[in-house]
Parts: C-alpha cells; structure tokens; sequence
C-alpha cells in the first residue's frame, strides 16, 4: 500500500490528532491547527495542512503557506515575514523494521509531498524550516534540495539543579547565589507586558537599523489561540519596575525562548536570572530541554554559551525552479579572477577578488 496525501487545512481537529499522535516528534506548538491559523492570519500566506498516511497511520506531517516570492509563485514553512522559528516537516518515528523498508517509507513521504506542492501550486522557491528532530534530509537533497545547517542552543534540564547550575559561568553562578542582594523579583507578566517586551526588542532592532515584525497583535492572538499556559510572558521586576522579559512558548517536554531578552543595563546580569528562572519553572513542570533559540549570530553565543548548552542542529530546506546540477554548472563554469601583478616589491602578492 502506497502514501496517501490529504490536505486537512479544512479539519483542525483531525489535523491535531495528528499532531498529537504518540509516534509523531518534533511537532511545536506552532503546529497546532489554531497556532496555523494565526500565523495564516498574520502573514501573506495561504495554510495548507498536508498529512502522509499509510492506511490510518500519519507518516509524516506538512504545514505550508502559499504565497509569492519576487512576484512568483512560493511555498514557504514557516511564513516569512514573521521571527524566524521552526516549523516545517514532522515525522512518524515508529517507522520500524529494517533500514531500507524505514529509508524507503521516509523517501516515500518526502517525494509524495514535494510532488503535491509542485502539482498543487507550481511554485518557482520552496523553503520548509525544519525543526532539530528532523536530522535526516539526504531525501530532500535527493529531491533537487539545498539542505543548510543552521544552530539553537539547547540547556538539558534531566539532572538535578545542581548540576544544571554548575554548567553556568562562574559569574552566573555567583549572581545566581547574590540573587536576593539584586532587588530583583519575577512575575508572570499581562497582555501590557507583551506590549513592554516587544517595544524593548523593536527598539533594540531600530538601533541596528533592522526591521522587526512582530507586533502585539500577533503574540496575543497566538497566546488566546493556543492552550492556557502555552506562550507566557516572564517578566524581571526590579525595584517594583518590570525591567525587560522573555516571551517563552511551553511545550509538553521543551520550552522554547522566543522574543525578548533585551539586557536592561541595571548593573547585573538580569536576563541570565531570568533565563534561571524560566529553567526552574520549565523543571519543575517535566519540561526535559530548554531552547535558547539561534545560536548563528556570534555576538550572541557568547553570552548564551555562559548557560552550558549544547548545539543542536536544524536544517533550512530550500528549492528553487533552476535546478541544482545546473545551478553547481554554471558556478563552475565562471571565469576566474584575472590575477595581475603590481610593480616592485608587491608584485605577485595580490590577486584580483
């Protein structure tokens, strides 16, 4: 028996029982049909809830946008214009039995779905984001697909606090044992506080002359849409003022750090007590990971490497209508640079670039 491919954008419910499937890992709760819907809401992109079957059992699970790149047809996953996170195919890992009957069911589902997105749109550029569950993308290479590494930080929250602890910089722990001498205290924040950790990231971004998308609107329609307790706003007070916050999505096992986190220059490491916090709380609810999110940009992985993490790996999956073999031709078909030499003692030192 062959895959079958249905779109269920039109049955969040049975999308969701998916979703929720014993077998299914590395769905987020960006995956979750009202989680889509919101993102459909605030974006440019058209939901297309795709699901691989084998009979009644999910192989696989595919959340797209249709929408347009350069004026052209585009599928992406997750949408553009929102802050990047990862969305894009999930797995059935029960996939059991010998490893070509488990690597042909996996090619089966990547090139059923690939072909579904080409018959169903045409598009000229694909670009699926996937999470760090999704480790083995030979299928989408195989399916003419760029696969380009990308990094989060992950802090293991299994071992004791201890343990977790002594991971930290020494100038953490040592804040973290001062913490009753810094006047700082956490609350839950309210919608004002989303308000508060957005304008704080939005003016960070200003001053480095980029743009930032993310509004209120979108973060509080997110927070209504998904169960109670799912995007939380973590708020530092200090001195009885709400200084700077992390808005973290709760997940089940993970909980995922994701806007904020704009150091409040107050003299001590806030946002790394925070971060403590969250962790505490995370723990304590069975949450087994903590995401740190990107760890691609250098001036950030020092301060995030302080948390002992460790380096996880998801994969940007990209296709675009020029195919790769002749794409890797013309590349190689370029004319060098023409080296030239300048006179005196500099001569045949420098190269044209």
């Amino acid at each position: 028996m062959g895959l079958e491919f249905v779109d269920l954008t039109a049955d969040p419910d049975a999308w969701n029982r998916y979703v929720d499937h014993d077998h299914v890992t590395g769905a987020t709760p960006f995956h979750r049909g009202e989680a889509l819907r919101v993102l459909e809401a605030h974006s440019k992109g058209t939901l297309h809830c795709l699901v691989g079957l084998h009979g009644d059992e999910p192989v696989g699970l595919l959340p797209v946008f249709e929408t347009t790149r350069y004026g052209r047809p585009a599928v992406v996953s997750p949408p553009h214009i929102l802050e990047s996170f990862s969305l894009g195919p999930v797995l059935n890992t029960a996939n059991t039995g010998k490893r070509r009957r488990r690597e042909q069911t996996l090619d089966e589902f990547v090139s059923g779905s690939v072909q579904w997105l080409h018959d169903a749109f045409d598009p000229d550029f694909i670009h699926l984001r996937g999470t760090t569950d999704l480790t083995d993308v030979r299928c989408y290479r195989w399916a003419d697909f760029d696969a380009t590494p990308d990094y989060t930080y992950h802090v293991d929250l299994t071992a004791d606090e201890e343990t977790i602890k002594s991971r930290f910089s020494r100038n953490i722990r040592r804040n973290i044992k001062d913490l009753d001498d810094h006047r700082l205290t956490f609350e839950l924040g309210d919608r004002d506080d989303i308000d508060m950790v957005l304008d704080l990231v939005r003016d960070r971004h200003e001053q480095q002359d980029k743009s930032y998308r993310v509004t209120p609107a979108f973060v509080t329609d997110l927070a209504d849409a998904l169960p109670d307790g799912t995007v939380r706003t973590h708020v530092a007070v200090v001195d009885g003022d709400p200084e700077t916050g992390i808005i973290a999505i709760h997940d089940d096992d993970r909980v995922y750090r994701w806007q904020g986190a704009v150091d409040p220059g107050v003299g001590f490491p806030v946002v790394s007590l925070l971060d403590w916090h969250i962790m505490q709380t995370a723990k304590a609810e069975g949450a087994s990971v903590y995401d740190l999110g990107g760890a691609n940009m250098k001036r950030l992985t020092g301060f995030k490497a302080k948390l002992g993490p460790e380096l996880a790996v998801y994969y940007n999956l990209r296709w675009r209508s020029t195919p790769m073999a002749l794409r890797q031709m013309a590349a190689a078909t370029v004319a060098p640079a023409v080296p030239f030499s300048l006179p005196g003692p500099l001569g045949g030192f420098l190269t044209e670039r």
